[in-house]
């Protein structure tokens, strides 16, 4: 398998590069760091909910959205990312992203060993230390032709930016998430007490990898991949790209007499789960019960996102329609969901459609 290492980069060609890859399916595994800090948003987040983009237009930090999903990170130079790309036909594939996960950790976690520390993975994607703090957060996805699964080793990280960046309710709040952040979060230098040298993660990467994927040889990237990291960055950049949600739902907003928008949280094994939902009034004109039918309220429209990982993408989609006139009704709700999740053949690690079904009934308990 190739190895394309590509040192120090403008913080987008290391997102685009391996989303170019993906696209043009060519495997091989990437091990690159962004020379200057940006923010990279999950591809089922809303920006402006889960990041301050007015503080990262200040502070100078690109925002992009990468097409695997999670969490809103800071990364930086302090961080070397391991990008493995792999064609779908590929036999050496799990058929699960959980099993992707579950194999291909393997190779981190013997990086972080060779670099002397002892890590696990902790289900769904997160590499914890003997002490049971986060080390190292995954992602898998689809993209083109190519299944991919990125993470990274943090040698070192910046908490206070990360704090700033990330969309809290009040500063209290942003206090307590730098405390907690601290807490629950390190890395390879805090826990050995030293740094190593980047040439030594590099190194213990590509060893842990080559126990999983076979001999790794050092290779250029093939000239067509520049030419698609051009038209990828242009997508990756746009504000169309970073802003895609639903322009109409937006939490606490009335729509007219009848209707109401609201938001509803659940925070489930695979991540936070987020359901908009445009609420309408019962045939009575009232928002009836929260537990039967009658004259509840339905349904008008909603959308589900979140930092949680699923496949196909394209897919979510198909989860706001399938709720779409149903009412406030938890059973009803499992069912159409369950229901959408066999028929669009969804892969979602630690997110059921219990929990999508839990978001949609906290967001109903938000209507006034």
């Amino acid at each position: 398998m190739k190895l394309f290492r590509l040192g120090l980069t403008t913080p987008l060609a290391s997102q685009v590069c391996y989303h170019a890859l993906a696209r043009l399916g060519v495997e091989g595994l990437v091990l690159v760091s962004p020379r200057d800090p940006y923010v990279c948003i999950g591809y089922f987040q809303e920006a402006s909910s889960a990041v301050d983009l007015d503080f990262c237009r200040r502070a100078g930090l690109p925002v992009y959205r990468r097409e695997v999903g999670g969490g809103a990170v800071l990364l930086d130079a302090g961080q070397v990312f391991y990008q493995l790309i792999l064609r779908r036909d590929n036999p050496m594939l799990p058929r699960d992203i959980e099993g992707l996960y579950e194999k291909f950790s393997v190779g981190a976690i013997s990086a972080h060993r060779r670099l002397g520390l002892e890590v696990c993975r902790r289900p769904v994607n997160d590499l914890v230390t003997a002490g049971g703090r986060k080390i190292s957060g995954q992602g898998g996805a689809d993209i083109g032709p190519s299944r991919v699964f990125v993470g990274s080793v943090i040698v070192d990280f910046d908490y206070e930016t990360m704090c700033r960046a990330l969309r809290v309710p009040d500063e209290k709040f942003r206090d307590k998430l730098y405390r907690s952040m601290r807490e629950g979060l390190t890395t390879v230098s805090r826990e050995l007490g030293r740094t190593p040298a980047r040439s030594a993660v590099e190194e213990a990467l590509i060893a842990g990898f080559s126990e999983v994927v076979g001999p790794l040889e050092e290779a250029v990237l093939p000239p067509e991949v520049a030419d698609e990291m051009e038209r990828v960055g242009e997508v990756l950049s746009s504000p169309e790209f970073l802003h895609w949600r639903h322009p109409s739902l937006r939490p606490g907003v009335r729509v007219n007499s009848r209707t109401t928008v609201a938001e509803g949280h659940h925070k489930a094994p695979g991540g936070l789960v987020t359901a908009l939902v445009e609420w309408e009034r019962g045939p009575e004109g009232g928002w009836g019960s929260r537990t039967e039918d009658g004259a509840a309220a339905r349904i008008a429209e909603a959308e589900i996102f979140g930092d949680f990982t699923l496949s196909p993408p394209e897919a979510v989609a198909r989860l706001g329609a399938a709720v779409r006139g149903l009412p406030p009704v938890w059973d009803r709700l499992e069912e159409a969901l369950e229901k959408c999740y066999r028929q669009a053949g969804i892969d979602a690690p630690g997110v059921r459609p219990q929990d999508v079904a839990d978001a949609i009934i906290a967001s109903f308990r938000e209507v006034k």
